[in-house]
């Protein structure tokens, strides 16, 4: 196992079943990142998530299948600077995917739940800038 992590892939090998399922994965959740990041309030998110939440969790995901992306353009490329093109980083970019989408849910959680006290006590769900002044 280790060595088929370490090794440098073969140039067939190179668009096996695993890079293919890693390019769509990582290039959906990098583009639903980018879509979402620039429109917060787009329905189904806006309703249930604060626009703090939204651009936080954007950024987090976006990173995260940026660096998959980088790592898999190193590899269909076929260089291999400084060992990048090896499968152990599109690896431990999967690792670091789950790792995103699993603190993502859980302060999902908390962002729900802060939502919930503030309709209950009367605030508005989303904070209101104050007018500007005008000379």
């Amino acid at each position: 196992m280790w060595d088929t992590l370490t090794s440098v892939p073969d140039s067939g090998d190179v668009l096996n079943a695993f890079a293919v399922l890693s390019l769509v994965v990582f290039g959906a959740i990098f583009l639903a990142a980018g879509v979402f990041s620039a429109r917060p309030k787009t329905p189904p998110l806006g309703e249930l998530y604060s626009r703090r939440f939204i651009k936080q969790s954007t950024a987090i995901l976006g990173w995260a299948s940026g660096i998959g992306l980088f790592f898999l353009l190193i590899r269909l490329l076929q260089i291999d600077p400084i060992s990048f093109g090896r499968p152990i980083w599109i690896a431990f970019s999967w690792i670091l995917l789950i790792a995103s989408m699993a603190y993502v849910g859980f302060t999902s959680i908390a962002d729900k739940e802060t939502r919930r006290k503030n309709r209950a006590a009367g605030a508005p769900t989303t904070p209101r800038r104050p007018a500007r002044k005008r000379r």
